[in-house]
Parts: C-alpha cells; sequence; structure tokens
C-alpha cells in the first residue's frame, strides 16, 4: 500500500481549533507547501500545524501558537467547501452518494483501494488532512446507512 496509507506513517497528533473549537489532526509540512497557496506557502514557519476538517470552519491550518492559514488560502478549498471524499481521484461525496443510490460504490471503493496499493495515491499532498481517505469512504458509508434508517 502508498506509503500516505500504510501502518507506518507518521504519529498523528490532535489540538483544538482556535476558530470553531473542533478537533484538528497534524498534518506533514509536505502537504502545507503543495496546499498554501504562493506566495502564502513561502511563509510556513518551522511549527507543528493542525489542519481543521469542519467544513463550516474557515480555519485551514493552525498552530497551538496562534498561527492560522485560512482554508480560502488552500488550493483545494473549493473541494473542501463543496464536500470531496477523495481529493486524489476527485471523487465528491455527491459522487459517491449516487453510486451508492445506484449499488455501483463498491466498484468507486475498490478502485481507490487497488489504485492505494499500487502506490497510486497522492494523498499526503493532494488531500487537505495529508491523510489517506479509506477511512472516509467508511464514515461516509455509516452515515449514508444511518440516513436511510
Amino acid at each position: 500500500m502508498a506509503a500516505c496509507c500504510s501502518v507506518e506513517k507518521q504519529k498523528i497528533v490532535k489540538d483544538q481549533c482556535p476558530a470553531c473549537g473542533e478537533t484538528g489532526k497534524s498534518v506533514p509540512v509536505s502537504t502545507m507547501h503543495q496546499q498554501i497557496r504562493f506566495p502564502d506557502n513561502l511563509s510556513i514557519p518551522p511549527a507543528t500545524f493542525y489542519y481543521c476538517a469542519s467544513p463550516d470552519c474557515k480555519a485551514g491550518y493552525f498552530t497551538n501558537n496562534g498561527i492560522t492559514f485560512q482554508k480560502s488560502q488552500l488550493r483545494e478549498q473549493e473541494k473542501i467547501a463543496s464536500g470531496w471524499l477523495c481529493y486524489c481521484f476527485d471523487i465528491s461525496k455527491a459522487n459517491y452518494r449516487t453510486a451508492l443510490e445506484n449499488h455501483k460504490a463498491e466498484d468507486i471503493k475498490n478502485f481507490v483501494i487497488d489504485q492505494t496499493k499500487n502506490d497510486s495515491c497522492t494523498c499526503t499532498t493532494r488531500n487537505p488532512s495529508g491523510q489517506c481517505c479509506l477511512a472516509d469512504f467508511k464514515r461516509f458509508e455509516k452515515d449514508y446507512r444511518n440516513e436511510q434508517r
């Protein structure tokens, strides 16, 4: 499996987002350099940064000492706002919901799993969280099943 989705990945640290109070997970600096638009990416100081995944929060990355980069400064800001599931292969939550409704979601998920096993994913650079999306598919499916009840 790709390095971004392997069990030997960087240890995740969590901290509370100062803007919304949600828990953010640490991200690699390489993710931030890829996600934050030029010229703002030139001013990333050495620090532990966290990503706020809350779609309603304006903060994208933050530190526990007051440094914040807004989601408006990120390359993927439109995808974050519209609810993306897989950034590597451009799969939105709406696309996947339609596939679930049409009983075709397994094909999509298997494609992503196969690409991940073949080291074709780019989660650490394409996903603003810097993390693999495979767990997001499971969470989305669970939420979808709960909605259907």
